[in-house]
């Protein structure tokens, strides 16, 4: 019988809609803390560094602002423990601001202040030296009912979502934060008066320049010059009860009850589209929705990934890839993104710094598991014997690889090599073919496999700590082997 060569589909990441059996080959039922890096290799992800010390008491770090003054001078700020806490350039945390009611808090960079709300304190600001509170509130502002949810847009601060009034939003006068009463310069917008459903104020965004409202059942685009010039342009049917929504690019992306959703403009028409970027894990997502509440999402720019955290496990969305991947070991309990850097603060009160070439997470390995989908290598009713898996590894790639064969749901049959650089061996009784591809310095193994059957699986593993891994491209030799 002829040998037949079956090469592998260029990498899509995560599918968890479709069933293995009749997944496409480019994507992987599992998909575990690897991504597809520049070369379109399946590689590990990165690991995180501590980012200065922990929080006196380790509470959990809730929220994670920076503050970037006019003079170029930037700190962080995080709300954790009931406090406010800056830190300083050293790495260790000050508390600025004790007694916070809730430390989920919404803030705004506005005339070189950092702005804060948080549902319960009246609203205050921090100038660098000390905080204090707004001034000249909305009468009905109380404490235990305030705004939890802050934006700065056109020298105005709007803020909304109090407990008794989810979908009032208030606006400051013009430059002044410390007027919200004046009826000729500041006031309030009632979405409740222009929306069917939504019923509750989630986020405040903008959408190329419009002021958009994000509502649990609904989104409302909305035209701001001023006070007197104002008005409705669009209601969307489709909400964000989760809030948390993130731009980038030139869309404003954020979870619904229908997946992760994303608000464009068509190239060709010019029309506003709601696109769904969850097609491929939408079960997955809606799993997480009802088990794991969104907890923190962030744009990372270094990447071009959008991320969702549901704890325990973090997921990124791949812009240029258009993948979705999911990272275990990673406890993003609020995300911050800085010029294209990457943050995010832990339960334990520790902020990490997410890096681009440190394979450890703070010292532990990261265990990297993908896995291919049943390749039926022509028709099903065939039988077929798997002879040789041609790998290329990544240049830089160390550590233990193991490779797991699967034919016909019978037990795996696993095989393991330790990658060595420069190695142009075989290796003991299995004998993995080894030739080294001196233009790209990446080593090609030649594996020989075992068994016989209809369909064929392959699982990859790798878990060592500081090893980094990456497969480029994966090529199966097979001899057809009749008919049973």
């Amino acid at each position: 019988m002829p040998l037949k060569t079956y090469t592998f589909g260029s990498p899509r990441g995560l599918n968890t809609i479709q069933n293995d059996l009749n997944m496409k080959d480019e994507f992987a039922p599992v998909f575990r803390n690897a991504i597809i890096d520049e070369t379109g290799a399946i590689a590990m992800r990165p690991g995180f560094t501590k980012s200065g010390s922990a929080i006196s008491g380790g509470p959990v770090i809730e929220s994670l602002f920076e503050y970037k003054k006019q003079d170029g001078s930037s700190m962080k700020i995080a709300a954790a423990g009931g406090q406010l806490w800056k830190q300083n350039a050293g790495g260790s945390w000050t508390s600025i601001k004790t007694g916070l009611g809730s430390n989920k808090c919404s803030a705004a960079v506005f005339q070189d202040k950092i702005i804060f709300f948080n549902g319960v304190n009246l609203p205050w600001y921090y100038d660098g030296t000390q905080c204090a509170d707004l001034a000249n509130l909305c009468t009905d502002w109380e404490y235990g009912d305030t705004p939890s949810i802050v934006f700065a847009y056109k020298g105005r601060l709007f803020a909304g979502r109090r407990p008794s009034n989810k979908t009032m939003v208030n606006y400051c006068a013009l430059e002044d934060i410390n007027d919200w009463v004046s009826s000729e310069n500041a006031g309030y917008i009632d979405l409740a008066t222009v929306l069917p459903h939504g019923r509750e104020l989630t986020d405040i965004k903008t959408w190329e320049g419009y002021l958009t409202f994000l509502l649990n059942e609904e989104s409302v685009i909305w035209t701001w010059a001023s006070p007197a010039d104002q008005a409705m342009q669009k209601i969307i049917p489709v909400g964000a009860p989760w809030g948390k929504a993130v731009s980038f690019a030139n869309d404003l992306i954020f979870i619904s009850r229908l997946g992760v959703k994303t608000i464009s403009r068509s190239l060709q028409s010019g029309e506003l589209n709601v696109g769904n970027l969850s097609e491929n894990v939408e079960n997955l997502i809606q799993e997480f929705m009802i088990n794991s509440p969104l907890t923190s999402t962030a744009v990372y720019p270094y990447r071009r990934w959008v991320l969702f955290f549901f704890p325990p496990y973090l997921m990124p969305y791949d812009y240029l890839r258009k993948a979705w991947y999911i990272f275990d070991g990673l406890d993003a309990q609020s995300m911050l993104t800085i010029d294209s850097d990457l943050f995010f603060g832990a339960s334990n009160g520790q902020p990490y710094k997410y890096e681009r070439d440190f394979y450890s997470d703070d010292g532990v390995a990261i265990p990297y598991n993908w896995e291919t989908p049943w390749l039926y290598l022509g028709k099903l009713s065939t039988y077929k014997k798997p002879k040789f898996l041609n790998t290329v590894i990544g240049r830089n790639s160390l550590g233990t690889l193991q490779i797991d064969e699967h034919i016909d749901f019978k037990e795996r049959i696993s095989l393991s090599k330790t990658i060595i650089p420069g190695t142009n061996t075989y290796w003991r009784s299995s004998y993995w073919r080894v030739a080294k591809w001196r233009a790209s310095k990446n080593i090609g193994y030649s594996i020989p496999l075992m068994g016989r059957g209809r369909a064929v699986k392959f699982g990859f593993s790798h878990s060592e700590n500081y090893k980094p891994f990456s497969i480029i491209v994966n090529e199966m030799v097979s001899m057809e082997g009749g008919i049973r």
